[in-house]
């Protein structure tokens, strides 16, 4: 049972974002090799200045985008809403980054739902309040799939790019970029935020019919604990 919930869940995953194909050439974001996490301000202060003295348009948003950073450890809330006609449906997401793993909790009226562990081999499972889990190869499943949140190298995916501009809020800088794949009306909208190299925002139409938003609600870059990612019975995943 808990298995094909997971499988009707990334189905409809896959449904939201059109089964997209693998990018050619994905971009490669830099990262420590070491282990050790980057500085938020080291990567702001690298980000801004990638950005800070040019026009971002849409013949120079790749490459710009190419040059960010982002943590090594990091967690993020999102607000992921599906349209269907006049309804919609609404869930959360709560994830957490640390390195290779990473946790996803889902949940649907305030209430935890799901729990999702992935390492470098394997992608684990269950309900909360359950102490037995799934265990699963981890295939291509990553955090952005059951998060809700593409990633931003999905961008090299796009066969045109209608428009590409960067903007200011609070006192942040913001790069956003929409575009279409090949042989598809489905526009799809990127934001990204240059301080902390992440995405905040994606929101997929067709027109001016909403189909699907996934909203960050919150970014943070403090240090990961282990425990985060245990299994329900507190072993360690592997």
């Amino acid at each position: 049972m808990l298995l094909a919930v997971v499988v009707t869940l990334l189905g409809m995953a896959a449904g939201i974002y059109f089964n997209s194909p693998q990018a050619k050439s994905p971009i490669t974001l830099p990262q420590k090799t070491d282990g050790e996490n980057i500085d938020i301000e080291d990567i702001r202060r690298e980000n801004v200045r990638v950005v800070e003295t040019v026009t971002v348009d849409k013949n120079n948003v790749l490459g710009l985008v190419s040059q960010l950073k982002r943590p090594l450890e990091f967690h993020f809330s999102t607000e992921n809403t599906v349209f269907s006609g006049e309804s919609s449906k609404v869930t959360a997401s709560d994830c957490y980054v640390k390195g290779t793993k990473a946790k996803v909790v889902r949940s649907e009226n305030g209430r935890e739902t799901m729990h999702y562990v992935l390492t470098d081999n394997s992608f684990f499972l269950w309900e909360s309040g359950k102490r037995s889990y799934e265990k699963l190869g981890k295939g291509s499943f990553s955090y952005d799939d059951v998060a809700f949140m593409p990633p931003y190298e999905d961008l090299l995916d796009f066969a045109v790019i209608d428009d590409a501009k960067s903007f200011d809020s609070e006192g942040n800088i913001f790069i956003e970029v929409t575009g279409k794949r090949e042989d598809s009306e489905i526009s799809e909208t990127y934001v990204i935020s240059v301080s902390t190299g992440l995405p905040t925002e994606v929101i997929f139409k067709n027109d001016s019919e909403m189909l699907a938003k996934t909203k960050v609600t919150l970014i943070g870059t403090d240090e990961i604990a282990e425990h985060i990612f245990l299994l329900p019975d507190n072993s360690t995943a592997s």
